[in-house]
């Protein structure tokens, strides 16, 4: 079994939370601290996210995908000068639905949230940044795969919708992880650290 494989079932990740946000351009969106992990993938137009304590604010467009391990709060919105009108909005955010803010149309993201049932979750937690920032997730087809399945099973709900999005929400994770893994070594940022030696 390869190292990855072995580490996700050794943490066990379940998914607590699956569904998306279609951001208007004048949204602005204030997320709280939060336990686990959050990944989601833009599918369409552009948005820009904050996180407590990092100082530069990170613009995300059509493609990309980004992961939240530290739990920290986090800001998102659809204008850059929308930073400071930032208002809560998690709670609007229901299980296999889009929620839609200001309309829509900036922004289309789908994601989930991920809890650990062990305390070994902290090794892949601490390994990681505050943001993980997949910039060339749209050149992984497997991902790409995923991710426009889950849009359409929130967008068109049917019988049996959530446990689909809930499983293809796992395998986002998986397939996220596997491109920082790549990217992290082919620029040398210490990706080996997520690759425990093989048995």
């Amino acid at each position: 079994m390869d190292p990855l494989s072995r580490l996700l079932i050794l943490l066990n990740p379940q998914t607590y939370n699956c569904g998306g946000m279609n951001l208007g351009a004048a949204s602005a969106i204030q997320f709280p601290r939060h336990d686990g992990l959050k990944c989601y993938a833009v599918i369409s137009g552009d948005a820009w996210l904050s996180v407590d304590e990092v100082p530069d604010l990170v613009h995300l467009k059509t493609g990309e995908c980004f992961l939240l391990p530290k739990g920290r709060p986090f800001c998102l919105v659809g204008r850059q000068d929308n930073i400071l009108a930032a208002h809560p909005g998690a709670e609007a955010v229901q299980c296999g639905t889009i929620a839609t803010y200001s309309g829509g149309g900036q922004c289309l993201l789908v994601g989930a949230h991920y809890a650990f049932s062990t305390m070994q979750a902290v090794m892949l937690l601490d390994l990681l940044p505050p943001i993980v920032h997949l910039q060339n997730a749209s050149d992984n087809i497997s991902l790409c795969w995923t991710l426009q399945r889950m849009t359409e099973e929130l967008h068109h709900p049917q019988l049996g919708g959530v446990v689909v999005a809930h499983s293809l929400a796992r395998m986002m994770l998986v397939q996220a992880l596997r491109v920082h893994i790549n990217d992290s070594d082919r620029n040398n940022l210490g990706g080996q650290r997520l690759r425990p030696a093989a048995d």
